[in-house]
């Protein structure tokens, strides 16, 4: 997602779902099936969010969350579309809010794999070099 924004915004698009990391990932569908506790997920979300931000001198503008956020229901969408082959989201319950995109390569990933590609994303956006040149 990080390669699809400017440069300005690249750290912050990286780290959108950064919170995910200390609360765990709760499914679009599964969130709307639990509409009275969202409200709080929500503000639990935020505040963790703005925690990382805070780490990470981040700001982020009106402009830029909605770019992210546009960004994000895309690829969400390719990814349903690609692996589930649920490229109509009027009556999935997926909550997507974007058309998916045309070209781009959805592939598994190990969570080795992930924390990789992450880290060499995160070293590049903040001029630090090479991952290798990193612990892992």
């Amino acid at each position: 997602m990080a390669g699809r924004l400017p440069l300005g915004t690249r750290l912050a698009g990286l780290l959108h779902d950064a919170h995910e990391a200390y609360i765990g990932d709760i499914s679009r569908p599964l969130k709307a099936a639990i509409k009275e506790h969202t409200l709080a997920l929500d503000v639990i979300e935020k505040r963790i969010q703005s925690v990382i931000h805070e780490a990470f001198d981040l700001t982020v503008g009106p402009s830029a969350a909605l770019l992210i956020n546009e960004i994000d229901n895309r690829v969400l969408a390719t990814e349903a579309c690609t692996i589930m082959e649920i490229c109509d989201f009027s009556e999935s319950g997926w909550m997507v809010d974007g058309e998916p995109y045309d070209l781009m390569e959805i592939r598994h990933m190990t969570s080795h794999m992930a924390k990789r590609q992450f880290l060499e994303t995160f070293y590049a956006i903040k001029g630090e070099g090479n991952v290798q040149n990193h612990d892992l």
